[in-house]
C-alpha cells in the first residue's frame, strides 16, 4: 500500500509530524513525503497552460509529486492549523492541482489520478466552537482535486497545553485509523 503524504509543518520533531510518524508505524507500507518548506517549487501562476495541454507546465519538485499521486493508494494532508487554516506554504503546494480540475473541464479528460482514499490531519494549539469547518471545506475540495475519498481524519487540540504524546485519545484514534486503512486495502 502506497501512502503519499502532504506535511504542511517546518518542524520535523513536531506535534503534526509525531501524528503522521505513528500512523505510519501503525499501516505499515511505502510512504512518500513532500514538504513545501524542502520543496522548490511555485505555486499556481493561472497562466493557463493546462486549459490547453495536458498536466502542469511548471517544471520543479512537484513535477515528483504528481508522479507519486497517480498511483497512490492513500493521501495524507498533514498540517498544523496557522490562522484557522492549514499552513500557507501547503496550500501554495495544493494550488498545482489546479491543472487536474482544468485538464478534466476544459480538455474533458480523465482524471489523472487513480481513486484513493484521503486522510486529513491537523494539530490546533488551543480548541474553539467549531474550529475546523473551514479546513473540512478546504479539504473537500483539495480531495476532490487528488480523486480521493476523505476517509479519515485525526484533529488534534489544545498541544499549546498538552503534547499530543500526552493524549491517549489521539492514539486510540490512529489506531483505529491505520485499522481502516488496512482494511480498506486488502478490500481493494
Amino acid at each position: 500500500m502506497k501512502t503519499v503524504v502532504l506535511m504542511g509543518s517546518p518542524n520535523k520533531k513536531g506535534h503534526t509530524m509525531t501524528v503522521v510518524n505513528e500512523l505510519e508505524k501503525e499501516m505499515g507500507g511505502d510512504f512518500v513525503y513532500y514538504n513545501p518548506y524542502s520543496l522548490s517549487f511555485s505555486p499556481c501562476n493561472d497562466c493557463e497552460y493546462c486549459h490547453k495541454k495536458e498536466g502542469c507546465c511548471i517544471q520543479d519538485d512537484v513535477q515528483d509529486m504528481y508522479k507519486d499521486l497517480r498511483d497512490a493508494d492513500n493521501v495524507i494532508v498533514a498540517s498544523p492549523m496557522y490562522f484557522g487554516m492549514i499552513s500557507g506554504p501547503l496550500l501554495s503546494l495544493l494550488s498545482r492541482l489546479q491543472f487536474c480540475f482544468s485538464n478534466t473541464f476544459h480538455l474533458k479528460m480523465k482524471d489523472p489520478f487513480k481513486r484513493k482514499r484521503g486522510i486529513f490531519i491537523m494539530t490546533a494549539a488551543q480548541s474553539w466552537f467549531n474550529m475546523y469547518s473551514p479546513c473540512r471545506d478546504t479539504m473537500k475540495f483539495i480531495f476532490d482535486h487528488m480523486n480521493a475519498e476523505h476517509t479519515a481524519e485525526i484533529l488534534v487540540e489544545n498541544t499549546d497545553t498538552v503534547a499530543v504524546s500526552e493524549q491517549p485519545e489521539v492514539f486510540k484514534k490512529i489506531k483505529d485509523t491505520a485499522a481502516l486503512l488496512r482494511f480498506l486495502g486488502a478490500a481493494g
